[in-house]
């Protein structure tokens, strides 16, 4: 049985909590550049198909479910199933080696992406573009929690997460701009390629910290069985509420975030370059901001409690973004929508780092790579995997009676879900005392 106490006493292998960093201030800042880069690349990659949806839509003649299997389960199903295996080889083994790997693999599928010549194509790339994206979260964040100590471990993983969302822009701002100009298969194109290049630079300049160097851990005990770990997971209630939230808010969340730029161009005749500029500006620098600014934010304010900054920064942001997400799919004019994206992207980011921070602070430092998998396999599974699909599915639905604006209404109804996870947040923060 897991013991999460602390070990009182240090036998051979063994090593006391960590003062000082092993690693320079300066080389400590480059490696979470690294993974920063790592992150920016690995959403880039995931979305620019977002917003070239359209093009694809005509050139290859799909229906919307079609494209919801594409953005959704297509990619869901394998970064799911392989980021659980890829975690537990992370938890045991190096690093930096996984990243690298993870970082060429879905390179080089993005850039297959673009050479699709049908849906069954396409449908094969997004498989390869989600098998190596597994690769890339869990292991960074097992290896971000050993280069910072807890108390800055908040501010870490916010900036480190804010590559996402900068992705987000590259991908949207960058791909509606080559797509307009050269067409959608440049954009997979271009948007893959430069990552082979960062997948060399990672694997030769990243070096693998001492796993645990921040608590008192057991360097050399073997990795537990799997049942073990999640018997273990099971017992920590915040953590179990922490994924429920992460899987039912990505149904909701992510299944609006891929229809978006379809929705500005169908509800207000915007071109592919135009929702990509504006719409990558508002979502994606918004995302940003709120999770840099959060994960400062939570590590100031969770010195004395690390409750505040989850209550606060969560669950009060999380019940803020709901009626401004109905504000952007109702509103009548394009520049209000997109300023209401804006404040609510803005918002809703500031929960990220002091979540990525009570889960790696809830669980052993041996399975802090396998804690962010499960949640990334519910996460995928649930929100990533049936909420575009869903969204697509609704919107086929109702196009007889709503015509283009069916795609509004499909996400109205989705956005209603996004209440029940913040039941969850709020649940996960009575119990984070005990578990942490």
């Amino acid at each position: 049985m897991l013991k999460p106490q602390r070990i009182p006493t240090l036998a051979p292998g063994r090593h006391p909590i960590a003062r000082q960093s092993e690693f320079s201030s300066r080389y400590l800042w480059y490696a979470l550049s690294l993974l920063f880069a790592a992150n920016l690349f690995n959403y880039m990659d995931r979305m620019v198909i977002s917003v070239v949806l359209p093009l694809i839509k005509a050139d290859l003649d799909l229906s919307d479910t079609q494209l919801g299997v594409l953005t959704g389960i297509a990619f869901a199903v394998f970064y799911a199933t392989f980021g659980i295996p890829i975690a537990r080889w992370a938890d045991r083994g190096t690093r930096r080696t996984i990243v690298s790997l993870a970082i060429a693999v879905w390179s080089a599928m993005t850039v297959l992406c673009g050479m699709a010549q049908n849906f069954v194509h396409m449908m094969l790339a997004r498989f390869g573009v989600g098998i190596g994206e597994a690769g890339c979260v869990p292991p960074s964040h097992s290896m971000i929690s050993d280069f910072f100590p807890t108390e800055r471990r908040a501010t870490a993983l916010g900036i480190h997460t804010s590559g996402a969302t900068l992705g987000i822009v590259g991908g949207l701002v960058l791909g509606g701009f080559i797509a307009e100009t050269w067409g959608w298969r440049w954009a997979f194109f271009m948007l893959g390629a430069p990552g082979l290049l960062l997948a060399i630079v990672t694997q030769l300049t990243l070096r693998e910290p001492t796993r645990g160097a921040y608590e008192e851990a057991a360097v050399d005990v073997p990795q537990p069985p799997l049942r073990e770990v999640l018997r273990y997971f099971a017992r920590r209630r915040s953590y179990v509420h922490l994924v429920i939230v992460f899987a039912m808010g990505s149904f909701a969340a992510f299944g609006i975030q891929m229809w978006l730029p379809s929705f500005y161009v169908r509800s207000f005749g915007m071109s592919t370059a135009e929702v990509g500029f504006y719409f990558g500006i508002a979502f994606g620098l918004g995302s940003a901001m709120g999770t840099l600014g959060g994960g400062y934010v939570a590590d100031w304010m969770g010195k004395g409690d690390m409750r505040k900054p989850l209550l606060i920064l969560g669950v009060g942001a999380s019940a803020m973004t709901l009626p401004l997400s109905l504000g952007v799919l109702l509103s009548p004019w394009a520049a209000l929508a997109l300023s209401l994206n804006l404040v609510s992207s803005t918002i809703g980011g500031l929960a990220n780092g002091p979540l990525f921070a009570a889960i790696q602070t809830v669980v052993d430092n041996r399975m802090r790579a396998i804690a962010v998998a499960i949640l990334m396999f519910s996460s995928s599974m649930i929100g990533v995997g049936l909420g575009p699909l869903f969204a697509g599915m609704l919107s086929d639905m109702l196009a007889p009676r709503f015509g283009d604006d069916s795609l509004r209404y499909s996400l109205v109804i989705l956005s209603m879900l996004g209440v029940y996870p913040i039941v969850h947040l709020w649940l996960a923060v009575r119990a984070l005392p005990r578990d942490a």
